[in-house]
């Protein structure tokens, strides 16, 4: 058809038919492959939900299991009483409150499954503060006679309120079964039917669709095939159209540039960009003000205004000369136009193309002036450069042979010393005072042939030096410019000098000195320097400074400082202190104190750097050893008390969470002093501090924060690896002894929450600590003594048989003085343990006899009942012995041990443990050389009456007690 003139080709039918067919193929196959997806996503989601209620119904039949096994632990509480069961219910409790929180992870999104887990929560927390606990308080009250626990009207009523809870319980657990038991096989019936579907889609994908695409796929690429080749030939004639425009475009002086004004972005050409002597990268998409600084000064208030008139409409071009600045500083002349190409719907200007026509040539020339040879002779005579302008002289052969000034300034007058008036017009060679020899030949040198020459020489008349340019102005004729450089060259000597004289200072202090250039390259070294470094100064000197100057962080975690770049770029003197380490190129490696400070001149010039420093590892040394002490318990090298009160307030930060704070408490600790004396003590402290760091992991944190008291941090830990780790420590704990007895620590834990605050969960983990400690104390400090008189009794085999009698002594006498039987069994056990004390006696003075010993075996003998004392009374319920064995060796007169107690001051049981004692010692055949006779025993037993022991005791053990054995 023809339209305008031009004909029009239409496109056939088929070719219509084709993109129809395609288009239609390709949207059935996206909507097979949407449905293919969302059955698959849908099938996933499926899956997805069975797991979640498989897992969800397991945790709740766990849950049920868990509060049956409270239950049973409540009832055997009630029934036995002891510690296990209570040990069983505190375990079933935190079983029973991690399967809640496990099983509300579990539910997300339901309400009613939210609603339900919420009120277990609340039945089982009422139950067991207001039901289980006083119901385990009230237990205490029936210890005597347990058989009464089942006709208490409150515990009746607790284990009525109890039973009821427990039935709300199971019912709510029930429900929620059975809500999930129902969503359960809804899953199921819509995954089977969702599965069927995947299937099918599965199926009619490929059955339908891959048919339909490879039919559609052959006639596009066949149609596509048609379409490329007849574009290819379109694309290389339009080629070949750019390829001469750009041709003719480079040719010009023109240049293009595009102002997007709705974005405000300049982009002008990259030629333009290089013309003006900047990296193309710099100036593309620039705003106007940024572009505006490569404008003259003088020329933006007059361009800004042709703009303006321009996007008022005013003009239909913009044409206008405008100067631009060189990257180097000269200007160069423009001839910019413009008009504005894209407006917006509402007629707004959106985009302005344009170009720039280079006119510095024209304008230079159009403004040169004529040359005013007055004003340049006024120049040339006025010239503080010595000049003179010579003519070369021929010989007959045409060769270079003298030369002639024919024209000279003031200044070369001055310089030579010789008015001009006698030297103009004169061979060189017939001058008088002659010319330098080096003058005349360097200067016939350039003449004859053509090269530029550039020397400095010394006037020996008047000391002075110069430097003279010599040159080829025109053939036959050189040019030759003298400057006095004298001031320079004394300038010069004197820096020379100065520089001698600060290096010679630098090379003789005692710290190490280095110096570089503006980029870092080593200039100086001193001696010192090179000791410190170990690179001598003619190897270092043109280095960086980092490859002689190594310096590794102090925390290797932290990037190596580059000391030279931080100095130089920030123009700062800069001291790094202990942030690093001096790597010497022997691999030794020093702390150092050193101090860099950049050099600047007084132009604000940056010439280098300086770095003044010297070997601080003694006092760093020091130091470290101080803060050392200052923050480390010296007993067991772990962290102090002062340390914890400091690191405590960092505990919040993100690095340590979640966090576990554990509070540990060494039991015994007191019972070890006072048996075997503070060494023992100190050995304790000193493994259990081992046992903990060497079970702990590297990050964990371990503090001594009391006598036996210590803390443990444990960042990055919930409570169930903290309970792994506790466990690791007690299991090797269990392997270590000190003085054969055992180790017990009371562990407490708790995890710390951010919001409740440090001292919260200091408590709380102190509150289990104590408890634990109240639970094991009393069984390991049982195990403690008996193991202590275990100790004794192999220390010195003697004493276990003479204990023995004189418990058997003792309950006797005990018994006919009309005592209870408690009392009579207080006094038989007193006596078993009255030399307890001397585990902590050296056993060479044990084996002497009383006669035998020095003043001071005798004072450390008579230390045993009040060792013995201390022992017995850490534990309650041997506290009632403990005075018993404190006095046993107090006399009725008086003149006793240990505190000089008289007649009945002294406790009753302790006069009947010294008769006991006192036979023992006269009748045990261990105790003396020989064996006694009775009467001699009986005479001497009656001889202490009323001294030594309570003569009515006596009385009654050799009236009754001696009679009826």
């Amino acid at each position: 058809m023809r339209r305008g003139g031009i004909i029009i080709k239409k496109q056939p039918r088929f070719v219509q038919l084709f993109v129809i067919g395609i288009v239609i193929v390709l949207l059935a196959l996206a909507v097979m492959m949407h449905i293919n997806f969302m059955v698959n996503h849908r099938v996933s989601d499926l899956n997805k939900r069975i797991m979640d209620a498989n897992h969800l119904i397991t945790e709740l039949y766990t849950l049920e299991h868990i509060f049956q096994s409270i239950r049973l632990a409540q009832r055997g509480h009630l029934l036995a009483g002891t510690d296990d069961y209570l040990e069983a219910f505190e375990t079933q409790n935190q079983a029973y409150v991690s399967t809640l929180s496990k099983i509300e992870c579990v539910v997300k999104n339901d309400p009613e499954q939210h609603r339900l887990l919420q009120e277990i929560r609340n039945t089982y927390n009422a139950t067991l503060i207001y039901h289980i606990t006083p119901l385990f308080e009230r237990r205490s009250v029936f210890e005597d006679d347990p058989s009464l626990i089942f006709k208490d009207d409150i515990i009746q009523d607790l284990l009525a309120h109890s039973s009821n809870a427990s039935f709300t319980l199971q019912t709510l657990i029930g429900t929620l079964q059975e809500h999930e038991r129902m969503s359960l096989e809804k899953a199921y019936d819509d995954f089977s039917f969702w599965q069927y579907v995947n299937w099918v889609s599965i199926f009619l994908i490929p059955s339908v669709g891959i048919p339909l695409l490879f039919v559609g796929s052959f006639l596009f690429l066949r149609e596509l095939h048609r379409y490329r080749t007849g574009q290819e030939k379109h694309l290389e004639s339009l080629r070949l159209e750019r390829d001469r425009y750009e041709e003719a475009i480079r040719c010009s002086n023109l240049f293009s540039y595009s102002w997007d004004l709705e974005n405000d972005v300049i982009t002008p050409e990259e030629r333009f960009i290089r013309l003006l002597g900047y990296d193309p990268e710099r100036i593309q998409g620039m705003t106007a003000i940024q572009y505006s600084q490569f404008f003259h000064p003088d020329d933006i208030g007059k361009l800004a205004i042709d703009y303006q008139t321009h996007l008022m409409g005013k003009s239909e071009h913009l044409t206008t000369m405008v100067r631009m600045i060189h990257k180097d500083g000269h200007p160069i002349t423009f001839m910019l136009r413009g008009q504005i190409s894209r407006r917006s719907s509402d007629g707004e200007p959106l985009e302005i193309v344009g170009t720039y026509n280079d006119i510095t040539e024209q304008v230079t020339l159009a403004l040169a002036p004529k040359q005013d040879m007055k004003d340049l002779k006024a120049m040339f005579d006025t010239m503080d450069q010595g000049l003179a302008y010579m003519r070369l002289i021929h010989n007959e052969a045409g060769e270079v042979v003298d030369f002639e000034i024919v024209r000279a300034n003031r200044a070369h007058s001055e310089f030579i010393g010789v008015p001009n008036e006698e030297i103009l017009h004169r061979p060189a060679s017939t001058l008088s005072p002659p010319l330098s020899k080096e003058l005349v030949e360097l200067n016939l040198n350039v003449g004859i042939t053509g090269k530029s020459v550039i020397f400095e020489t010394k006037d020996l008349l008047f000391g002075r030096y110069f430097r003279i340019s010599s040159y080829q102005p025109e053939p036959g004729f050189v040019a030759m410019l003298m400057d006095d450089i004298t001031n320079e060259r004394d300038m010069e000597h004197k820096v020379l000098y100065e520089r001698m004289l600060f290096e010679t200072t630098l090379l003789s202090v005692a710290e190490g000195v280095i110096s570089t250039d503006e980029v870092g390259i080593v200039q100086f070294i001193n001696e010192a320097a090179e000791h410190l470094i170990g690179w001598e100064a003619e190897e270092a000197i043109g280095r960086p400074l980092s490859e002689i100057f190594h310096l590794v962080p102090t925390d290797r975690r932290k990037r190596t400082p580059d000391l030279a770049q931080l100095v130089l770029s920030k123009r700062e003197s800069l001291s790094l202190g202990d942030q690093a380490t001096l790597v010497a190129r022997d691999g030794v490696e020093r702390y150092i104190s050193d101090h860099a400070s950049p050099i600047i001149g007084k132009d604000g010039e940056l010439y280098g750097m300086v770095i003044v420093f010297r070997d601080a590892t003694e006092d760093r040394t020091k130091a470290q050893e101080m803060r050392t002490l200052s923050i480390s318990d010296p007993l067991t090298s772990l962290y102090n008390r002062r340390h914890f009160d400091r690191i405590k307030e960092e505990i919040n930060n993100e690095p340590y969470q979640p966090l576990t704070l554990v509070l540990a408490d060494v039991n015994g600790l007191k019972l070890t002093n006072d048996a075997f004396g503070h060494d023992a003590g100190d050995e304790l402290l000193r493994k259990v501090a081992a046992v903990m760091k060497r079970t702990c992991r590297e990050n964990d944190i371990i503090f001594r924060v009391g006598g036996d008291e210590f803390v443990l941090l444990l960042p990055q830990t919930d409570a169930e690896h903290a309970e792994t780790i506790l466990n690791r420590i007690n299991n090797a704990l269990k392997k270590e002894k000190v003085r054969n007895l055992l180790i017990s620590v009371a562990f407490g834990s708790a995890q710390h929450n951010t919001e409740e605050g440090f001292e919260t969960t200091f408590k709380t983990a102190e509150d289990r600590m104590y408890r634990n400690k109240l639970k094991e104390n009393v069984t390991y400090k049982r195990q403690m003594i008996v193991s202590i008189l275990d100790q004794l009794y192999e220390k010195e085999e003697s004493i276990e048989e003479h204990n023995k009698l004189v418990s058997s002594y003792a309950k006797d006498l005990a018994m006919q003085t009309q005592l209870s039987s408690e009392e009579v069994e207080l006094i038989e056990k007193a006596a078993l343990f009255h030399d307890l004390g001397k585990i902590a006696i050296n056993k060479n003075i044990l084996r002497l006899k009383t006669s035998q010993l020095t003043q001071v075996q005798t004072l450390e003998l008579r230390r045993h009942p009040e060792i013995g004392y201390n022992i017995l009374r850490s534990l309650d319920e041997y506290a009632p012995l403990a005075e018993a064995v404190l006095y046993h060796h107090e006399r009725f007169d008086g003149n006793g041990y240990p505190r000089g107690l008289k007649g009945e001051e002294i406790p009753l049981y302790a006069r009947i443990i010294a008769v006991a004692n006192a036979w023992a010692n006269l009748t045990d055949p261990n105790s003396t050389s020989e064996q006694t006779p009775k009467s001699v025993a009986v005479a001497s037993l009656k001889g202490m009456k009323g001294t030594v022991l309570d003569p009515d005791l006596v009385d009654c053990f050799l009236k009754k007690a001696f009679t009826s054995r």
